[in-house]
């Protein structure tokens, strides 16, 4: 007798894979790589660390040692200076001066912010000296018991004011942590050398900065004599007497001759820090919490390596960008306007 074995059901095959109704994504654009951003290796940016010590901005960054209650009075100056078509050297020095004697630490500060010599003049003899327009008036009041104070910041934007036929050459530029003794020196034109030779400072293109104006800041040096409060001292007014400061970083320009005369305008912005003896001024003085000494120690850091954060100065390019964007938007809305009327 035959043996009957049941088959197996035959397996149902396999369901076709639906399919997508949606249409397949577009693939997506890669991550755009993060901006770099130039780190002092010290810990934060340059460009934080610039604005701390821009006397242009209304930035108030206390000192490392706890004070009374003091005063900020912030000034801007303008001066002017020329190249030589004579075969000499125009230089030009900014910063915190005395009229101390070179090598005293008789501290007493006054309102004199810069000299400038041409040539062959003799340095602390022959040349022209520049007061702060905020202080200046006020020197012979507050001198004496009545106030105490110090140049906290100070910041120099430098503009070419030639035409662009005429813009040549190249103008030096920088701010020294070790400054420059022009009285050891016979002629400016020797301090110019010496000043060229530098590292902290640099060459830079007449033409450029007649495009892009530039922006140099001093940083603090000697931090004790930076934060002390000393006595204003009104200025002689005569030459040789005034002696820079070791508690900020100078600033120093250098023209080069010229077959033409290039005049370049220096705005000067400075902050005080005036702390009144008197008790009637003193009412309108505040008490500011001290900033850590590490914190002006990576500033002065970073501002030696800079050579004072040495920039274009934002404030005149972006000026013009955000008017050309206020005119671009007032003619897109007066055109939208014009279509909804059908003009």
């Amino acid at each position: 007798m035959r043996k009957v074995t049941a088959r197996a059901a035959p397996r149902r095959a396999a369901a076709a894979p639906k399919k997508n109704k949606t249409a397949p994504r577009a693939p997506s654009r890669p991550a755009a790589a993060p901006t770099p951003t130039r780190t002092t290796g010290i810990g934060g940016t340059y460009g934080s660390m610039a604005l701390m010590v821009d006397a242009s901005r209304a930035v108030h960054i206390p000192s490392p040692i706890p004070l009374g209650p003091y005063t900020v009075v912030r000034g801007r100056s303008t001066i002017q200076v020329s190249s030589n078509s004579t075969g000499q050297y125009t230089v030009l020095l900014l910063g915190p001066h005395t009229v101390a004697t070179l090598g005293s630490r008789d501290l007493s500060i006054t309102p004199c912010v810069g000299v400038s010599g041409v040539g062959t003049n003799v340095p602390g003899t022959t040349e022209t000296i520049y007061s702060d327009s905020i202080i200046a008036p006020y020197a012979a009041s507050l001198s004496g018991n009545l106030a105490n104070g110090n140049l906290h910041g100070m910041t120099a934007v430098i503009n070419c004011l030639s035409t662009a036929t005429s813009a040549e050459g190249q103008v030096y530029l920088g701010s020294l942590n070790q400054r420059i003794n022009r009285s050891r020196f016979a002629v400016w034109n020797d301090v110019a050398l010496a000043l060229i030779n530098r590292r902290e400072v640099s060459p830079h293109s007449a033409y450029n900065i007649l495009a892009t104006p530039l922006k140099v800041s001093c940083y603090p040096v000697d931090i004790i004599d930076w934060a002390a409060q000393t006595p204003i001292l009104p200025a002689t007014g005569s030459t040789g007497d005034n002696v820079t400061m070791d508690s900020l970083s100078q600033l120093v320009m250098v023209i080069p001759p010229t077959s033409a005369v290039l005049n370049y305008s220096i705005t000067i912005y400075t902050e005080w820090r005036i702390n009144f003896v008197d008790a009637a001024l003193a009412s309108t003085a505040t008490t500011k919490t001290a900033t850590s000494m590490s914190v002006w120690s990576r500033i002065a850091a970073a501002g030696s390596d800079t050579a004072g954060f040495l920039q274009k100065a934002e404030s005149f390019v972006s000026s013009g960008f955000q008017v050309a964007a206020t005119l671009r938007g007032a003619v897109a809305t007066a055109g939208r306007a014009a279509a909804m009327l059908g003009l």
